[in-house]
């Protein structure tokens, strides 16, 4: 089977994409990755040539996760949609739900929800301004021969909020560890934070105003983080490799986070696969995904994130017995089986979707 599959080469959600690419590349699939964005960089790029049955050609200049007016997303689904085309591809599926309002695809397309895009019911709100990127994903959602979710919480959130006939398929997401750049950082007992989402979702506030009930420095990541290093409670680190944001999670005593869900799991997966305790909001999606694994502290409110995050820095105990769950979790479920499930349903959907009914 041939498959055009997208992908943003800046911006978040790589990882996630090439480890899907890589097992169903792996198990037969011929597939085609998209790119949207600059050329990959040369760690990029080497994931893509060591993988047996992956091409990767440049599609557009602009990355979905950055696109920022109506004009940049529909030249990046036409884009992507020309080259399924031309190729002639069974399948298409798009890490950006929106892209798929554009086209006209000649192949089914499955759409799966990036971070950014899962602006569904109470979750989160869409800034104001941006009410066409609502519009779009609602499309994008609806025009999809399948939709798959990376929780059932978020699966209900979207089939609501969008008005899908059919429930999406539930695929939890797994990734690809990386190794840190040089050995675990070496200070005093911190806890680790990264800012990965531009749609206010992590909820930044609230981790900043917890950071200053906290004894102990609270360390973020991400490209949001010097916007709140004049406050004083958050150290911020600036934007990280994957290897030096892996150097600062294997110091850490503990991952933190506020987001009101789970932003695209990416590094939740990280912290919970590299051994560490997490302390996250109770969102329904955190909550389901890591279930007896993490503390949680209620969603929004700062005093009771910073009394669980305290609790848990002084219970070397409770840190371990979290770990140990965390990392039970993360490898259980493997690239093999996460391929396993996205080729079962791939394979359905091309069987059972006459090219006649494809726009």
């Amino acid at each position: 089977m041939q498959l055009v599959l997208g992908i943003d080469t800046i911006g978040g959600g790589w990882n996630a994409v090439m480890t899907i690419a890589r097992g169903l590349a792996v198990r037969g699939f011929d597939v085609t990755l998209a790119m949207l964005g600059p050329e990959p960089d040369p760690r990029q790029a080497a994931e893509i040539a060591d993988t047996p049955n992956l091409r990767a050609i440049s599609a557009h200049t602009i990355a979905a996760r950055l696109a920022e007016s109506f004009g940049d997303l529909q030249a990046a689904g036409q884009a992507v949609a020309r080259l399924a085309n031309v190729l002639a591809v069974d399948l298409v599926v798009l890490h950006h739900p929106a892209l798929a309002a554009f086209g006209p695809f000649q192949a089914p397309v499955v759409v799966s929800p990036d971070g950014r895009d899962i602006i569904v019911a109470s979750r989160t709100r869409q800034a104001p301004g941006h009410e066409w990127r609502a519009r779009l994903l609602r499309s994008g959602y609806q025009i999809a021969t399948g939709v798959v979710a990376p929780s059932h919480a978020d699966a209900g959130d979207i089939m609501e909020a969008h008005r899908l006939r059919r429930p999406p398929r539930v695929i939890r997401r797994t990734f690809t560890p990386f190794a840190a750049d040089r050995p675990a950082v070496d200070l005093t007992s911190f806890a680790f934070a990264a800012h990965q989402a531009a749609d206010g979702r992590e909820n930044l506030a609230t981790l900043n105003e917890a950071a200053a009930l906290c004894p102990h420095p609270v360390m973020l990541a991400g490209t949001s983080a010097g916007k709140l290093a004049d406050a004083g409670h958050l150290w911020a680190l600036g934007v990280l490799t994957p290897g030096q944001t892996q150097r600062w999670l294997e110091g850490a005593h503990a991952f933190v986070s506020s987001a009101t869900g789970d932003t695209d799991g990416e590094m939740a997966w990280r912290a919970a696969e590299a051994g560490r305790p997490m302390v996250l909001a109770d969102a329904p999606d955190y909550r389901e995904l890591w279930g007896d694994a993490a503390a949680f502290a209620p969603a929004g409110d700062a005093v009771a994130l910073a009394r669980t995050l305290n609790a848990l820095m002084a219970d070397s105990g409770q840190r371990k017995q979290l770990a140990d769950a965390a990392r039970a979790i993360a490898r259980a479920w493997t690239v093999d089986k996460a391929a396993a499930a996205w080729g079962e349903l791939l394979t359905d959907i091309v069987a059972t979707t006459p090219r006649s009914s494809v726009a």
